[in-house]
């Protein structure tokens, strides 16, 4: 649910094969807001919106909203450990999937910076067949 709001941005900027512009990024970095308005009229939503909202913040205040470590949501950083991760291990338009192994010295790298590095240790024990369990039959690689 947290990247409901793509379905508000052009498949173009999606699916592109390359790196985006900065005017396509200004219309990426608004997927959290989008999502916030499809999920608006369903009330049950309403209890997780930051959490939706917050999922790009960085613990180092440079995220889509510059918030600061203690300012995220607990579960908007969860929810940046976990989308990092999928990220890195998922294929997509513009890259191949990579390993776990790769994935996990990524994450290593950016804890505390990009990731909460307490949240991050936790998720880092983790054994990764219990994170392939998480990854869609039809994309596992």
């Amino acid at each position: 649910m947290h990247d409901v709001g793509k379905l508000g941005v052009p498949e173009a900027i999606l699916n592109k094969p390359s790196k985006l512009t900065e005017e396509e990024w200004d219309v990426m970095r608004r997927h959290p807001e989008i999502g916030i308005k499809i999920l608006s009229p369903l009330k049950s939503f309403s209890g997780i919106s930051d959490w939706i909202l917050y999922h790009h913040e960085r613990v180092d205040g440079k995220g889509y909203y510059h918030l600061s470590k203690e300012e995220i949501p607990f579960v908007s950083r969860l929810l940046a450990i976990a989308d990092t991760y999928s990220a890195i291990t998922m294929r997509r338009s513009y890259k191949e999937p990579r390993s776990h192994e790769e994935a996990v010295k990524i994450i290593s790298e950016v804890a505390g910076t990009q990731l909460d590095s307490e949240l991050v240790d936790i998720f880092l024990t983790i054994p990764e067949e219990e994170l392939r369990k998480c990854i869609p039959e039809q994309i596992k690689y």
